[in-house]
């Protein structure tokens, strides 16, 4: 379960007890789908997909002025600024599970304060108010996490997930929740504004077999954009399954002005070479965006180990994280990582 019974009432009673919410979110599918389980159950409110740099900061403080909430909700996002805190006068609930971090005035859950595994926010919001199951798990397995109400899901829907495989990893690459997964990453691609359209449009989606069928216009709508970008994915894809594997460190990077597919190709990568530290560079604006995966180093202190005199920054899990630096930079910090490898 991760947090108490009683956190988890008190998740329940700071959602209760307001009418016009704000989410912040992560824009990946555990992100999106904490998000969409508390609108959906809310029915109130409003949300924004937090990119790049995935912390609350002043960026988002005309948000706050824009939808004056009444209460905030920092969903699957590893940091708050202070800055954005002392500004803010209203109550800010604050549910991840990287760090721990220093929660300030926040009212802060994290399963790993409670000595627990880092357990997708999306799976706790299933605990809180337990309802839309299908959300729950696909933001979970987003995550590579097999969680405890799996089975009730593939009582339900053995056809996308069939009875008795728990490996989070074979459900992701062998089964229709690797579609599912990526429908849920591919939307919240573009500007955020964008992403939310297809956000609320997914808010209304009653099931997987809806979205997977196309039996809807609303499904017709996210899955026209997930088509896009699903051919220039699989283009990408295959570039960076011919790069050179023979070191420590498998390095693929592109430059591509529209989409950031970094994260999807590092996990694919992460899958077919996973004994491998992955590092997906996306140049842009003189800069280059990572995504990086490993099974067997702590990556957010490689990283920082590697950023150190250099203008960027980075984080998140041990085995998953992001990084950016200048480009002039990069080689410098892929050298200062293989030092630690």
């Amino acid at each position: 379960m991760g947090l108490t019974n009683e956190q988890l009432r008190k998740i329940k009673e700071e959602l209760d007890n307001c009418n016009n919410p704000l989410f912040f979110f992560h824009d990946d599918p555990d992100g999106v789908c904490s998000y969409l389980q508390f609108y959906k159950y809310k029915k109130e409110g409003h949300g924004v997909s937090v990119k790049s740099y995935p912390t609350v900061d002043k960026r988002f403080l005309r948000r706050v002025e824009e939808y004056n909430p009444d209460k905030i909700f920092v969903l699957d996002l590893a940091n708050i600024h202070e800055e954005f805190m002392e500004k803010v006068k209203v109550p800010i609930i604050w549910i991840d599970h990287h760090g721990p971090f220093d929660p300030g005035k926040a009212l802060y859950f994290n399963p790993r304060n409670n000595g627990n595994e880092s357990i997708p926010v999306t799976a706790l919001c299933y605990h809180v108010l337990r309802q839309d199951l299908w959300l729950a798990v696909i933001g979970s397995f987003g995550d590579w996490y097999y969680p405890d109400f799996a089975e009730e899901f593939s009582k339900l829907y053995p056809d996308i997930l069939p009875p008795g495989m728990t490996d989070p990893e074979t459900v992701l690459f062998e089964t229709e929740m690797k579609t599912l997964v990526r429908i849920f990453s591919f939307m919240l691609m573009g500007k955020s504004n964008d992403a939310m359209k297809y956000a609320i449009a997914m808010g209304r989606i009653e099931g997987p077999r809806e979205l997977l069928n196309k039996e809807t216009p609303r499904a017709k709508f996210i899955l026209k954009k997930y088509d896009e970008i699903n051919k220039e994915f699989t283009s990408l894809l295959q570039q960076a399954k011919a790069v050179d594997a023979t070191g420590k460190l498998v390095l693929y990077s592109y430059a591509n002005p529209k989409y950031s597919l970094s994260k999807d190709i590092a996990n694919e990568l992460s899958h077919l070479y996973p004994d491998k530290v992955i590092v997906v560079g996306r140049v842009d604006k003189g800069e280059v965006k990572m995504s990086l995966r490993s099974r067997h180093h702590d990556l957010p202190k490689i990283i920082d180990f590697a950023l150190v005199g250099l203008t960027g920054y980075g984080g998140g899990h041990e085995y998953a994280a992001g990084a950016c630096v200048k480009e002039d930079d990069f080689s410098r910090f892929l050298e200062r990582m293989k030092e630690k490898l």
